[in-house]
């Protein structure tokens, strides 16, 4: 995908996934060694921290930049994980049944998909490349609120690196049920000006617990974030959500 190979050599200086190792392997994982796929594994730093903790990972990408660059930390760490580029829609094809123990899809990734069927179907996907007692976690925003409050501007993300400017097109009637994510990237190394944008299908909660629940998970709780702070509709800026394969 143009959008992040463009993106993937600043990657790390706009998102650092990485803190959110310990508080999967703690709160979901109980820190029991398991083989965890991660979805939509962009430059590899939650695998990575995964890994370091013991942890067996698999993770992919569409974008081949992002997997090397991925790869290059697992190497230069030694440590246990695989990377590959690959379509989160295609790993029931890719994977055995009932492979993992666990599959982590962080980063707002599920909304790249195209539409409702296309999650339906990933859940499904999900469900059957988990063990039984499998746990699925991931994150996204709260479309909730950003569709109900007309949200068009997101928190600028600044740093002595980079800075890195997001906004929304909400009309989604004209951009066929999805809303169109846009993107500035500033280096300023270099004076740089990166700009892209993408189409997300701004999934809801109710959504989502509608398509857990046909693909068969159960136990499903929703977040404010990954450390299980609670959700509100009204005021929680991301959603995660985390189910099990009975």
């Amino acid at each position: 995908m143009k959008f992040y190979e463009s993106i993937a050599q600043y990657y790390d200086f706009i998102f650092d996934p990485e803190d959110s190792a310990e508080c999967i392997d703690g709160l979901y994982l109980k820190s029991a060694p398991s083989k965890i796929l991660d979805i939509g594994c962009a430059t590899g730093s939650l695998a990575c921290g995964l890994a370091e903790l013991g942890h067996y990972v698999t993770g992919i990408d569409l974008d081949e930049k992002m997997i090397g660059i991925a790869a290059g930390k697992r190497d230069e760490k030694g440590l246990n994980a695989e990377f590959m580029s690959a379509n989160m829609l295609d790993i029931a094809g890719i994977f055995e049944k009932n492979k993992f123990g666990a599959a982590v899809c962080v980063g707002n990734t599920i909304v790249h998909l195209d539409n409702a069927q296309n999650i339906r179907d990933f859940f499904v996907s999900v469900y059957e490349i988990l063990k039984p007692g499998g746990i699925f976690i991931a994150q996204i925003l709260n479309y909730d609120r950003i569709m109900s409050k007309k949200i068009e501007k997101l928190a600028l993300i600044e740093n002595d690196k980079i800075k890195f400017e997001r906004y929304y097109d909400l009309d989604s009637e004209k951009h066929g049920g999805r809303i169109i994510f846009k993107t500035r990237l500033s280096v300023k190394e270099n004076g740089a000006v990166i700009e892209n944008e993408a189409p997300l299908y701004p999934a809801k909660k109710q959504e989502i617990f509608e398509a857990l629940g046909a693909a068969g998970f159960a136990e499903t709780g929703f977040y404010s974030d990954i450390d299980k702070t609670p959700f509100s509709v009204e005021t929680s800026g991301p959603l995660a959500f985390s189910a099990k394969k009975p």
